[in-house]
């Protein structure tokens, strides 16, 4: 007598949705001095030479909306810090091509713009530190049911050994039968059963190992996708930050190169120009 088997084994799934890219953040970006995530820092600006327009690091969004008004903070002090360095490279490239000798005036620029790169690059990071921290919990509880998932993988990898092992023994019974010499009616009859047994346990081994092959893809696909979403995450931080070191870089070479210009001969203007807050002009 055999057991009945179920025809569908209903397992646990888990189907990362795709992750939309942030509106905010998918916008052109304004032509400004800003080198790309991983791509070398430029070269020092010579006198006349203008900037390089590149982007920065785009992130994936996060389908969770907790963070809404941080999300739309961070947004904000970043379109913020882009004006404010097109702007104020823009001019400091001005002194350059005119090889004007101003360079407090430099140095207020290049404050004001690290200012608002700083104020934007904190509101940025801790956005997405407490979006990491909620993805860490939402991964910790899909792994409490990936558990349950890869328990049913092993149900049915029991249920597929145990239906392959019966189809080998009806296969071994009918070849028994077939080896007798003498073909009676009675014999004929059991051969004839065991040849409908045999069908209709290789259909249900078929199906079997297709529900073995479905609930073991979906643990598969769920473990990729738990980290994959982490992953992202945390590379975009890492984006972030290699690109604000990079902007660093790239205003310090402005500065060098406006410093340059007081040496040059025929540098026209003042070195300083005070005023009553001690920056100059």
């Amino acid at each position: 007598m055999r057991s009945n088997w179920p025809r569908t084994l209903i397992v646990f799934t888990f189907i990362l949705a795709a992750l939309p890219r942030l509106e905010a953040q998918s916008a052109a970006v304004p032509s400004s001095a800003r080198p790309s995530a991983g791509a070398t820092p430029p070269a020092p600006a010579q006198p006349g030479a203008s900037a390089p327009s590149q982007q920065q690091p785009v992130a994936a969004g996060t389908g969770d909306d907790r963070f809404a008004s941080m999300r739309v903070l961070k947004d904000q002090l970043r379109e913020k810090f882009e004006q404010t360095s097109d702007a104020n490279s823009k001019s400091i490239e001005e002194y350059l091509k005119k090889k004007t000798c101003n360079i407090n005036h430099v140095d207020d620029l290049l404050t004001d713009t690290q200012e608002a790169m700083k104020v934007w690059y904190e509101a940025e990071m801790k956005f997405w530190t407490e979006t990491e921290l909620v993805e860490n919990e939402r991964v910790e509880g899909q792994r409490k049911s990936l558990a349950s998932m890869e328990e049913d993988v092993k149900t049915t990898q029991s249920i597929v050994d145990s239906l392959t092992e019966e189809h080998n023994r009806l296969l071994r019974d009918k070849a028994t039968l077939e080896k007798e010499p003498k073909r009676t009616v009675e014999l004929q009859k059991q051969l004839d059963q065991i040849i409908l047994d045999i069908r209709e346990e290789e259909g249900r081994l078929s199906e079997a190992q297709q529900s073995f092959e479905d609930a073991n893809a979906k643990v598969t696909n769920t473990k990729i996708a738990l980290d994959a979403r982490l992953i992202e995450v945390r590379q975009y931080q890492v984006q972030v930050k290699t690109y604000v070191e990079q902007m660093k870089a790239y205003y310090q070479t402005l500065r060098a190169s406006a410093d340059s210009i007081c040496s040059l001969p025929g540098a026209k203007g003042p070195k300083a120009l005070p005023t009553a807050k001690g920056r100059a002009q």
